[in-house]
């Protein structure tokens, strides 16, 4: 049986005339359940990132009100910090009026945006992956982060199926030039590639990397007998982005050793990494 959920983003926004804001915090209240969890992040050096010019003490004041009027609501039970964020976690009887009294307030450095809802099995889950898409994406921008997220997500997907223990990093290449790769083995390797990205160029840029490697790696003769792309899209593309994506597809798809397929497919990914992997 699954929960139902209101959600709402707590937005850092100093200036509310320019309309720049950070995301900061996440507000999850579980009806059914009289539950509430608050989780906020700590690390004030990635605010200080996004708005150099804000005063130090002011910041860590607006902060700490936030704090404080969590451990107000929460009467101090239920509050840990983790993973660089101060999470409150309690039960109310007022979860619903709580919920609603905060995130009905748009003025102030502080705003919570409009409602998310939803169903879930698992509220901690679900605050994770709230957290980690809505707040750290904010913050951990960057392509190798991208990246590296999508690696780890897809290695935890090959554990899931047990496979694994059927690759190891690896390189691809000889002496003079190397690839480096997640996922390696003699027949197959793996390179989980992130296409969501902020910026047409940035996708254009990513699949003229790729593109060259493989045409290094064709010439020199050193490939395995298949090269698999899982490859994650952009969210709501424009037409611009999604030209840049089937253009980047194109490049890779030129080379008969690359197989190009969506990372969401799962199924379809696991029963060719299997084919492989006999």
């Amino acid at each position: 049986m699954g929960y139902v959920y209101n959600a709402s983003i707590l937005r850092f926004r100093p200036y509310r005339d320019i309309g720049e804001f950070a995301n900061v915090g996440i507000l999850l209240s579980f009806p059914q359940l009289d539950k509430i969890i608050f989780r906020l992040e700590k690390r004030r050096q990635r605010i200080v990132g996004f708005f150099p010019e804000i005063d130090r003490p002011l910041l860590q004041n607006a902060f700490q009100y936030i704090e404080d009027v969590f451990r107000e609501k929460s009467q101090h039970n239920g509050i840990h910090i983790d993973s660089g964020a101060v999470v409150f976690d309690f039960l109310s009887r007022d979860a619903c009026e709580i919920f609603q009294y905060l995130t009905s307030v748009k003025e102030g450095m502080f705003v919570f945006s409009d409602t998310i809802s939803g169903i879930t099995d698992n509220a901690d889950e679900r605050m994770d992956a709230l957290f980690e898409y809505y707040v750290l994406r904010n913050f951990q921008s960057s392509d190798e982060t991208r990246e590296k997220r999508l690696e780890k997500s897809f290695r935890s997907t090959l554990t899931n199926f047990k496979l694994n223990t059927k690759f190891r990093e690896g390189h691809l290449g000889n002496e003079s030039y190397r690839v480096k790769i997640p996922f390696f083995n003699e027949k197959l390797s793996i390179r989980t590639l992130c296409l969501e990205r902020e910026k047409t160029t940035e996708i254009y840029e990513c699949g003229d990397q790729w593109e060259a490697r493989m045409a290094r790696l064709h010439k020199l003769n050193e490939i395995p007998s298949r090269i698999l792309f899982p490859i994650s899209y952009p969210k709501n593309p424009d037409s611009k982005m999604k030209n840049a994506v089937s253009e980047t597809q194109e490049k890779l798809a030129q080379f008969d050793f690359v197989k190009i397929m969506p990372v969401t497919e799962t199924r379809k990914v696991i029963e060719f990494i299997k084919y492989y992997c006999r």
